[in-house]
């Protein structure tokens, strides 16, 4: 067996013994027969599955046959060999990815009292060295194992471990030991230095923000907590790279750069986790904020970050089926809010259509992910997603290139030093994400490290969106100072106030090219003026919806062209500074509306195929549209072309004068663009 990653027309693919195959899956912890069989009849070249026996949160074993790994450096091959047989009995045709969980199991946790529980404290185990030594025998044997009984079968190691077969802190990990108080201690160089408490973690020395000269400790606890957790992935990475000779591809669930975590999650070193060159695929589960039909399909990973950084990324398509509405456990995931319900048979399928839009307009691929095997159970769903399956193997046979000109720079250290992670994560990353989703442009998601690349596609981006980035590095405000050289800016928030001196209104100032100063009076709602509000009226946004942050911040009065201002006391909370190669806007808080952004898009040149609203994903070779109310919009495109709807079929030739597409309610629309001309 041989795989590797291969970029062929712009398209990130992987080759299994010189076969090119788009990345397109099936995936259930509970797969059955008639399930495999149905998706290896429709074509899916991938299936995944989880030899586990580690319960879930609803106290139910991953695999349904048990576990395999029962002791150090035993195993019962038998469970395992019984789980894989039902793969190639049922379907024959597929490669498999299996995912190890090298999670602590109960006989480990006996025979080492003074290690925790990897599922619930997995940054207290990263270092536990008979840990790390257990876990690389269990890789070595079961690879041994695999490669042995199955040479032909198996192309990818997916690694997890902390909690839900993903790479993260489930809870806060605070217990101290004797192991982790003196990693922590040669980390930051003092012998007296003491595993902060919870309350140290959420104090802060300046407003709602946390200064490196003032709380050293606690910052570097945080910065230590995720390189370690980083660290121990790279290893288990390069392990089974060394091990296999790069006879096979290693995948993560990692590095969700958009969920604005707690600063000890493992999510707050996402740059770092990119940067691992012995990963080659990165998964993620669509955005849990955005699967409702009147929103946006999104992702929890910068999709954007992965592909600049060398990387296949992979969505997870999980949300509960219409058909699983009757299944116990499906509305329970319905219940707690992670997963939508669906009311028809046509809601999950255009819901589908939207997910993988997304995927296919960045390049990514998707696996479908029946949970308990309930999601897909009869031929119109399976011959549905075929659909889907078939769309993007005909994409990838077109040249493409992604031009998408607003590009959103996520810092996810910020939670690291605010305690307001509620307000990175929800009012700044999710709730913008909604907006932006809908100004009628493709929009590229980053970290913001990325734009030290030397690939970043900084000549292609006209307007950057740079939100909650408190504490840049030097080569990143070098970096920014060039950028906003041929580009324009929106920043939100104390964008680059602090330093390790402390909290600095100068520094932000020489970040983003606006001087703020501190605002005595309260922080309240924001009104954007009519003429920066393409309704024609004005419009309030921010508020206290997210909490109130301090210090409260405003523009320095007179020096700017005012955007936005408080309700009450009119205090500049929102200001445009005009400059040679564009401009720049900096906010005190956002969720900025998608009023305001697509007035500042059209500004910044930016081009807009619609501007109702529609959730719209585009490259050079596609364009995807949602109507979740339904109606008649009118499109436009870059160049003169043919559209084809890859799922009805129908056909429209632009000229460059404007199509009418009519819409049914929670419709989407995908084309492949073909014959690009220029106007």
């Amino acid at each position: 067996m041989k795989a590797r990653l291969v970029d062929i027309k712009g398209h990130r693919q992987v080759e299994i013994n010189g076969k090119v195959i788009p990345f397109t899956a099936y995936r259930s912890w509970r797969p059955n027969e008639d399930n495999l069989a149905a998706f290896n009849d429709r074509g899916f070249p991938i299936m995944t599955l989880l030899p586990s026996g580690i319960k879930n949160r609803f106290g139910i074993p991953y695999s349904a046959f048990g576990e395999y790994w029962i002791g150090e450096g035993k195993y019962d091959f038998d469970i395992l060999k019984r789980q894989i047989d039902q793969f190639v009995n049922a379907a024959p045709d597929v490669y498999l990815a299996i995912n190890l969980m090298l999670d602590t199991r109960d006989w480990f946790l006996r025979d080492h009292p003074e290690c925790l529980n990897s599922f619930i404290y997995f940054s207290s185990v990263c270092f536990y060295e008979p840990w790390i030594k257990c876990a690389e025998r269990m890789l070595s044997d079961t690879i041994d194992f695999l490669e042995r009984e199955y040479p032909e079968k198996v192309f990818c190691i997916f690694l997890s471990a902390g909690g839900t077969c993903e790479w993260h802190n489930k809870a806060l990990d605070l217990p101290t030991s004797a192991l982790r108080d003196g990693a922590f201690r040669k980390y930051v160089g003092d012998p007296k230095a003491k595993i902060p408490t919870e309350t140290d973690i959420e104090k802060t020395s300046f407003g709602n923000f946390r200064e490196p000269s003032k709380l050293k400790t606690e910052i570097a606890f945080c910065h230590f907590t995720n390189e370690i957790m980083n660290n121990a992935l790279a290893h288990f990475a390069r392990f089974v790279k060394e091990y296999t000779d790069g006879r096979l591809l290693v995948g993560a669930p990692a590095g969700y750069a958009l969920i604005g975590a707690h600063p000890l999650s493992g999510h707050s070193s996402v740059a770092d986790i990119m940067k691992i060159s012995d990963i080659d695929i990165i998964v993620c589960p669509a955005s849990y904020f955005h699967r409702r039909l009147d929103n946006v399909s999104a992702s929890q990973s910068a999709m954007d970050s992965v592909r600049a950084n060398g990387k296949l990324f992979i969505t997870s398509v999980d949300n509960t089926s219409y058909f699983a509405n009757t299944d116990p456990l499906a509305q329970a995931l319905q219940l707690d809010g992670s997963h939508v319900r669906h009311d028809s048979a046509e809601e999950t399928i255009h819901y589908i259509r939207r997910e993988t839009a997304l995927s296919m307009s960045k390049g990514a691929g998707f696996w479908f992910f029946d949970m308990y095997g309930s999601w897909y159970p009869n031929a119109n769903i399976r011959n549905e997603l075929k659909r889907v399956r078939e769309a993007y193997a005909r994409l990838c046979e077109c040249d493409t290139e992604y031009n998408s000109e607003i590009a959103f720079l996520a810092d996810p250290r910020g939670t690291i030093y605010t305690n307001k992670g509620v307000l990175i994560r929800e009012e700044s990353i999710q709730a913008q994400i909604t907006e932006l989703g809908k100004v009628g442009a493709p929009v590229d998601y980053y970290t913001v490290d990325d734009i030290l690349l030397d690939n970043f596609p900084r000549e292609k981006y006209k307007l950057y969106i740079v939100p909650a980035c408190y504490a840049p590095s030097v080569g990143i405000r070098a970096e920014i100072k060039r950028l906003r050289k041929n580009a324009s800016f929106i920043f939100v928030g104390a964008c680059g106030c602090i330093t390790e001196d402390g909290f600095s209104f100068d520094a932000g100032a020489d970040f983003t090219g606006i001087m703020t100063e501190p605002d005595p009076t309260p922080d309240g709602y924001s009104l954007i003026s009519e003429e920066y509000n393409d309704t024609g009226a004005k419009k309030l946004y921010a508020g206290k919806k997210y909490g109130e942050i301090k210090p409260v911040m405003k523009a320095v009065s007179g020096k700017y062209e005012t955007v936005a201002t408080d309700l009450l006391s009119g205090s500049e909370r929102m200001v445009i500074s005009e400059r040679e190669g564009g401009f720049d806007i900096w906010s005190f808080r956002g969720t900025l509306p998608v009023s305001f952004l697509r007035t500042i898009a059209k500004r910044a040149g930016v081009f807009l195929y619609q501007t109702d609203g529609l959730p719209t994903y585009a490259n050079s070779s596609m364009l995807a549209l949602f109507d979740h109310k339904g109606g008649e919009h009118k499109v436009i495109l870059p160049k003169k072309c043919r559209l084809t709807e890859v799922y009805t079929g129908e056909v429209h030739e632009y000229d460059g004068e404007a199509l009418s597409l009519k819409f049914a309610p929670n419709e989407c629309k995908s084309f492949i663009i073909e014959n690009n001309r220029e106007k």
